[in-house]
């Protein structure tokens, strides 16, 4: 009997840290995903609403003239 329980102990324990793996894993996919459809959307904007924003070394040298 005490095989038995400690068998069933350790496939709850296992289950439920096989679950949050899982749950962590699908968390971080939804992140890349949200950053990823994000990025989409401000690339695929039309090209006269799009402006990149300025590099810093761009400003510096544009002060200067």
């Amino acid at each position: 009997m005490s095989v038995i329980s400690s068998l069933v102990c350790f496939l709850f324990i296992s289950a439920s840290c096989f679950a949050v793996w899982w749950w962590a894993d699908a968390q971080q996919h939804r992140a890349e995903n949200r950053a990823l459809r994000r990025e989409i959307a401000r690339l695929s904007k039309h090209p006269s609403t799009y402006h990149e924003p300025p590099l810093p070394y761009t400003k510096r040298y544009a002060d200067e003239d």
